[in-house]
């Protein structure tokens, strides 16, 4: 488009500067574990920022380290400079802040930034506060107050502003910042570093399951695809919590391997699919036996999930029952829900707004929780997840009986000492080698689903 208007002799709009494809935040060294809460009086003292999440800088470059952190209320970063931070010289950070329109792909000094960028933080020494500019999508310009705290010690400089310098984030929001010092772009020319937002505020447990590691092998045989991008501990779920702050729910999703993103989702993770199955009423047996399609496996005749939530990295879904009892996606739910990953608990977490599932306590409600293979290019009917053949494949789990309505799950929510093992409800079933077309509830694997007084 730029080549157009060039060739018809036209200035073309600064918007055509900015990539369609914006490269995606690399992910810190370090990451956050915790809320971060380091005291501005001179000193940066190491223990304070022990939560914070860390991006090395080259070796003998002018930013050597960028710290981020924050609590509820404010966002605090710092820098560790090769050398004191000292007269003419200058640090910016540069932010796509959410909920920002107007973006540019340069810096104060019109120099090429390696991603887009709203607002920008500059930091120069002997000041108090930081300045802010904003910009109009082609210049930057500066605010007329100053914004957040200063404080210097050693080679290292601190920063402290209210989280809403962000722009309009929320939990598991990651806003592209790229760090430059003197007009030159620190730590990654290749893609931009990523502050992700927590909101630490109090959360409420309503329910917390712990699940045997070792066990992600379904029925007790599957195997691993062997494929390179499945590293072992992806499916091996550790465990589930639902809980709440009142507005949201939130449903975490622990796993055993470091959570990594080898086909870059836009949620921060790959190979993985959670599914939830939510019953409202438990013992009435109404709603749907049957898991979402492709799952090979239903729930007792006693209950029956009313909601259910279909996490991946691409297409995750709230689900719902139409009129005939089939599943089909809760457009409104899905478009307000928010899915990411939590690098301190290394687990994936969906958030919801708690009006989406109409009256009831959760504390009431049973749960099924499983946890199978993500594909993007799935079996005719199956929805996006991965096919187990008797033999292990690059991107097929091995493992399987042969028949056509074993299950795809590969580890399924079940605390130690429960009635029922995971290896026996999901090797429970009437093996078949005709389609799976047809075939009822019972003809599958039978889940069984866990409340807070069934695991208490």
């Amino acid at each position: 488009m730029k080549g157009v208007y060039t060739a018809l002799g036209v200035e073309y709009p600064v918007l055509l500067d900015i990539p369609i494809i914006q490269a995606k935040p690399l992910k810190p060294e370090t990451s956050v574990s915790g809320a971060t809460t380091p005291v501005f009086d001179g000193t940066m003292v190491e223990e304070e920022w022990a939560t914070a999440a860390v991006y090395q800088g080259a070796e003998g470059a002018p930013v050597q380290a960028f710290l981020y952190g924050m609590d509820q209320e404010n966002l605090y970063l710092r820098f560790d400079l090769a050398q004191p931070l000292s007269a003419n010289h200058t640090i910016e950070v540069y932010l796509n802040a959410a909920g920002d329109e107007n973006k540019q792909m340069s810096t104060l000094e019109m120099t090429p930034l390696v991603a887009a960028a709203t607002r920008m933080i500059e930091i120069k020494p002997g000041e108090a506060a930081a300045s802010l500019y904003l910009s109009d999508g082609a210049s930057w310009f500066p605010q007329d107050e100053k914004v957040g705290q200063l404080a210097v010690a050693g080679n290292s400089v601190g920063f402290s502003a209210p989280k809403s310098i962000l722009g309009e984030a929320d939990s598991g929001t990651v806003v592209p910042t790229q760090v430059v010092f003197d007009g030159a772009v620190q730590i990654s020319t290749a893609a931009p570093l990523g502050i992700q937002y927590f909101s630490f505020e109090p959360l409420t447990s309503l329910l917390r399951v712990e699940d045997p590691e070792g066990d992600d092998f379904g029925p007790g045989t599957y195997t691993y695809p062997t494929d390179g991008v499945f590293k072992p501990g992806d499916f091996d779920l550790t465990f589930f919590e639902l809980s709440t702050d009142r507005d949201n729910l939130y449903f975490t999703f622990g796993v055993k391997a470091e959570i990594t993103n080898g086909w870059n989702s836009p949620s921060g993770f790959s190979v993985q699919t959670f599914d939830v199955y939510i019953d409202k009423d438990p013992g009435a047996a109404t709603g749907a036996r049957m898991l979402l399609p492709g799952r090979n496996a239903a729930l007792a005749p006693e209950n029956g999930w009313d909601i259910a939530l279909w996490i991946e990295g691409w297409t995750p879904q709230v689900i719902v029952l139409d009129a005939d009892g089939l599943p089909v996606n809760y457009t409104e739910a899905t478009s307000a829900m928010k899915v990411y990953v939590d690098n301190s608990q290394n687990a994936v977490v969906a958030s919801i707004p708690a009006k989406f599932f109409g009256e009831g306590e959760p504390a009431e409600w049973a749960f099924a929780v499983s946890l199978l293979g993500q594909e993007g290019y799935p079996a005719d009917g199956v929805w996006r997840v991965r096919d187990v053949n008797q033999k292990a494949e690059a991107y097929r789990f091995g493992g399987a009986p042969a028949d056509n309505n074993h299950t795809r799950i590969i580890d399924l929510l079940i605390p130690d000492g429960a009635e029922v093992s995971q290896q026996d409800a999901l090797s429970a079933y009437p093996s078949s080698a005709s389609p799976v077309d047809g075939k009822g509830p019972d003809d599958f694997a039978i889940v069984p689903m866990l409340s807070v007084e069934s695991v208490k």
